[in-house]
């Protein structure tokens, strides 16, 4: 079990790694592009009608990911805030 220095510097690390991916999306593209192809395996374009079911399938995708992640970081978040501003005593 990972004690909070060891989270925070979890954290730091993986701050790091998005915001190098956000500096040079030069980086991130190339990796990207595999996830988010509208072509199947063998290279052919999706059919016209399925075109809009898998953008919102996309976007659903998108904001569970949003919702899996967001806990964990407020709560580590949470947790460094110091003892006297969540209302314990001095």
């Amino acid at each position: 079990m990972l004690r909070l220095s060891g989270l925070n510097v979890a954290l730091v690390i993986i701050a790091c790694a998005g915001y190098a991916l956000g500096l040079f999306p030069a980086t991130h593209l190339p990796i990207a592009r595999y996830f988010y192809s509208m072509t199947h395996a063998a290279g052919d374009a999706w059919a016209p009608w399925l075109l809009p079911v898998a953008l919102i399938i996309s976007k659903i995708g998108f904001w569970i990911g949003i919702l899996l992640v967001a806990p964990p970081v407020i709560a580590l978040i949470v947790n460094d805030l110091p003892p006297w501003s969540t209302g314990g005593a001095p």
